[in-house]
């Protein structure tokens, strides 16, 4: 039990510096006098949340220099308090639909970062262009969506980005 405590508090503490660290890499905040007033832009939300069965996702939209050169990806956290999530692979579970209507349902990856029965971390990516070379986010995308199916064979978990996110993601090194 004491091996269990200590466990989802490393994970909770990694989580809140990944988060902080996020939110510093993404650039300047309100707080530091940079916006946050009446009529100040928007900023993005690289991070969705879903909660389904039992199951709480978190998934972050990674920059271009965040992640492997050519690949669209996304850090994924999966947490539950009931039963083993071990057995869902996430590549196979991943569907991607893109702006212009495409569906994309091949060619995802799961790289794990901790995994264990009831916390899971890792990124999960796939080529962020199709075979004949069109990109997935191009320069006019004004969504994406990334659903996550049968995990804990409940409802799928959902998460999307506007023209926001994707133009931001389009401006990173």
């Amino acid at each position: 039990m004491r091996r269990i405590v200590v466990a989802v508090l490393v994970l909770a503490a990694l989580a809140v510096a990944v988060a902080g660290w996020r939110s510093l890499s993404r650039g300047p905040s309100a707080a530091a006098g940079q916006g946050g007033g009446p009529g100040a832009a928007p900023e993005p939300q690289y991070t969705q949340t879903d909660s389904r069965n039992g199951v709480f996702v978190t998934a972050t939209l990674l920059g271009k220099g965040e992640s492997e050169p050519g690949r669209l990806a996304f850090r994924l956290t999966l947490e539950t308090h009931s039963g083993d999530i071990t057995a869902y692979n996430p590549a196979a579970g991943a569907k991607l639909v893109t702006a212009d209507g495409r569906t994309i349902t091949e060619g995802f990856s799961w790289i794990p970062e901790s995994e264990n029965s009831h916390h899971r971390l890792g990124v999960l990516s796939l080529p962020e262009m199709d075979s004949e070379g069109h990109p997935y986010v191009g320069a006019d995308s004004s969504s994406l969506k990334l659903i996550l199916a049968g995990l804990k064979g409940g409802p799928a978990h959902s998460f999307a980005w506007g023209k926001l996110e994707l133009a931001a993601w389009r401006e990173t090194p």
